[in-house]
């Protein structure tokens, strides 16, 4: 008996179980100072909550971007 490959899943209820989650950030190097917010949104776009907040002793953009999606 021969194999063919498997289909790829057309259904949408995978995307149900899933909430859409946003990250963004600020630095300012000449304080070393972050500003970071993210939020969680289902599959309708609803957001389910978001959260902001500033943080001192940042040192790179990128160790902002960690700290944002952690």
């Amino acid at each position: 008996m021969e194999s063919s490959p498997t289909e790829a899943c057309t259904c949408d209820d995978y995307k149900t179980a899933e909430p859409d989650r946003r990250s963004d950030v600020a630095w300012r190097k000449e304080l070393n100072a972050a500003g970071l917010a993210w939020s969680f949104s289902n599959n309708r776009n609803e957001r389910i909550t978001s959260h902001s907040e500033y943080m001192a002793f940042v040192i790179s953009s990128l160790v902002a971007e960690g700290l944002a999606i952690r």
